[in-house]
Order: C-alpha cells, then structure tokens, then sequence
C-alpha cells in the first residue's frame, strides 16, 4: 500500500514519461488517438483503490466497477436511443473518456480526504 505523495510522484514520472514521448515522437503519438489521460487512468484506478482502503478502511474497487457497468449501460441506451444504432469506436472512445474523468474526480475526491486526515 502506497502512500499518498507516493502515489503522486509515480503518477508525475508516468505523465512527464508520456510527455516526452508525446515530444519525441509526435507522429508516433497522433496514431494512437489517445490522451495521456488516458494511460494515466489505469495508476489513478489502482491509486483511488488504495486511497479509499486508507480513508474508508474498506476498497471502493467494486463499486467503482459497478458503477463503470451502469455507466456503460446508459452510454449504451442514450446512444441507441439518440442515433438508432451503436458505434462500438465511438462507444468506446466516448465511455474510456468518461471513466477518465470519473476515477479523476473520485481521486481527488480520495486525496482531498486523506489530506484532511493531516490537518
């Protein structure tokens, strides 16, 4: 289990990492439509399990993937509703950028509390 400033500097040495391929292979970086936000999603997920264990003293891990399914589910019936059809590309692009934001905000949800923890 890893301390919160921990976490933080293995997640600023993954960003700074991706920036400087973003840097020196820019054609490389277009072709694979992603973000860094998007990489960077996987140790925010495993940082907001942890966090959650130091906070809450229980693991929001399966609530989080319940809620990705339900997530998921709705982006689902808004898009079949909306355009008669579903487009796995743009269902995915669509749901991988909305959990970025979701495990984003609930890690710095995590974070804000194990700070006041501190205070």
């Amino acid at each position: 289990m890893l301390e919160w400033w921990e976490q933080l500097i293995i997640l600023a040495v993954v960003w700074l990492i991706l920036s400087l391929i973003r840097k020196k292979w820019p054609g490389f970086w277009r072709r694979l439509h992603v973000k860094r936000l998007d990489i960077v999603v996987i140790p925010l997920f495993i940082g907001a399990c942890d966090l959650s264990t130091q906070v809450f003293k229980l693991s929001l891990f399966p609530y989080i993937i319940f809620l990705l399914a339900v997530m998921g589910i709705l982006i689902i019936i808004g898009m079949v509703s909306q355009n008669g059809d579903l487009i796995y590309r743009t269902f995915f692009l669509y749901f991988w950028r909305l959990t970025d934001i979701l495990i984003l905000l609930i890690y710095i949800v995590l974070l804000g509390l194990r700070l006041f923890k501190y205070l």
